[in-house]
């Protein structure tokens, strides 16, 4: 009972030692949101960051901004659905969490290089690559 107690108390202060960064738990929370859009402010508070600092560490340790992240989540999820679904595209747009049927065209122009329509047309194979592509951010710093 005595070891099991240490043991406890120990294994806590390690995990606590060693947390994960901001930006590392920032995004653990994006990948767990499926189309929902959050708030920085509400990731900073979740993560005890200020939001200045919070964006300066995710973009120095993934080499694209919170935002930019977000937006490629959501486009990958587009393109499955597009791809997977009857849905309108307006429809995908709202699923995947843009605002405006422009945005996510504009997104997609950026991102994929071709339009949502066309999108409904490809294989999994291309999709799948696309998900890599995109979502498919490299630590490129230490925090």
């Amino acid at each position: 009972r005595l070891f099991g107690d240490w043991a406890t108390a120990f294994l806590d202060a390690l995990e606590h030692a060693h947390a994960p960064s901001p930006a590392v738990r920032v995004k653990a929370i994006l990948d767990g949101e499926q189309g929902n859009r959050v708030r920085l402010q509400w990731l900073a508070r979740e993560t005890g960051c200020h939001p200045t600092r919070l964006r300066s560490q995710f973009k120095a340790l993934f080499g694209v901004s919170i935002r930019e992240y977000c937006t490629r989540r959501r486009v990958v999820q587009a393109a499955r659905l597009l791809m997977t679904s009857d849905l309108k595209v307006d429809a995908v747009a709202r699923a995947a969490g843009f605002r405006s049927r422009k945005n996510f065209y504009d997104a997609f122009d950026r991102l994929v290089g071709t339009t949502p329509t066309t999108v409904r047309t490809w294989s999994l194979l291309q999709v799948e690559s696309l998900e890599r592509r995109l979502g498919d951010v490299k630590v490129t710093g230490g925090i």
